[in-house]
């Protein structure tokens, strides 16, 4: 936690962005706090019967874990923003599926995405 008392992300060191607005991005979802278990289900109930704001809390807190992701798959075909938009599709789908621990779902269907992508690409 930080002094100001929010949780501080678990961002990994990321190249120097090239463009403008991926470097915002990468500003901004550095700055999100992390959630844990706790709040994360506290969330998905909110979730459950129609609250949009938790719904958004909760996809920007795995932000980082996409940006992570993506950030292991640099350099194997696609450009960064593209590794991230394909993570994100990931993330979205796997907030919408109700089996499983939600960060084991984030983390396969991130993956699953980021993977299809690369494997458009080198086909």
């Amino acid at each position: 936690m930080s002094l100001s008392g929010k949780k501080e992300s678990a961002m990994p060191s990321v190249p120097v962005a090239r463009s403008s607005a991926l470097k915002s991005y990468l500003v901004f979802v550095a700055g999100l706090p992390r959630l844990d278990l706790g709040e994360q289900a506290a969330l998905q109930e909110k979730i459950s019967v129609g609250d949009v704001r938790a719904l958004q809390t909760l996809t920007e807190s795995f932000l980082p874990d996409v940006v992570a992701q993506a950030c292991a798959l640099r350099g194997r075909g696609l450009r960064f923003e593209a590794l991230i938009a394909a993570g994100n599709r990931g993330l979205s789908e796997a907030l919408g599926q109700k089996q499983g621990p939600l960060a084991l779902r984030v983390r396969r269907g991130v993956e699953r995405h980021l993977q299809a992508a690369l494997a458009r690409v080198q086909a």
